[in-house]
């Protein structure tokens, strides 16, 4: 792994200290979850070498590669995890992730405020992105579609209203 794209705007020659320094490291087997949809866990997941893959939809399956970064929503909301990642079944390898957990972060934002901030820049950045990524899904779907996924989601216009105030 050359780059953490979680660690983008850091020194790359700093970033696999920094994952060494305040990440546990975890090794998984082929076809192994890495993490369960609705589990309660709240870091987020690096990957340090291999590949994981999360099944969107039968269609639709989202590769991470080393590097990359998953999990963020739960680290950030702590809500349970929205999706069921797996380290890649095709590999003759293990998946090596990384898990950068809160208290972590904590720890990092007192020693080294430019990894903080550059964490906390790109987690900002991924979540503008799956926000965008969203309001292209939403504005294809008809009116009564999104009205009714609207209706099934306790709270929605109430956390919608408050959020544009």
């Amino acid at each position: 792994m050359d780059e953490v794209k979680l660690f983008d705007g850091y020194p790359v020659g700093l970033q696999t200290r920094a994952v060494r320094e305040y990440c546990e490291t975890l090794e998984f087997r082929p076809g192994q979850p890495i993490l369960i949809k609705e589990d309660h866990t709240r870091e987020i997941c690096i990957v340090i070498s291999g590949r994981a893959v999360a099944k969107i939809s039968p269609e639709l399956n989202l590769t991470f590669e080393a590097g990359d970064f998953f999990g963020e929503l739960s680290f950030i909301d702590a809500e349970p995890r929205s999706i069921r990642v797996l380290a890649d079944k095709d590999s003759d390898k293990p998946t090596v992730i990384a898990l950068l957990s809160r208290v972590a972060l904590a720890t990092i934002s007192k020693k080294d405020q430019k990894l903080a901030m550059a964490i906390l820049n790109n987690l900002l950045k991924c979540m503008a992105m799956k926000v965008r990524e969203g309001n292209k899904v939403v504005q294809g779907i008809s009116r009564e579609h999104q009205l009714a996924i609207a209706s099934e989601t306790p709270g929605f216009w109430d956390r919608l209203t408050i959020m544009f105030r």
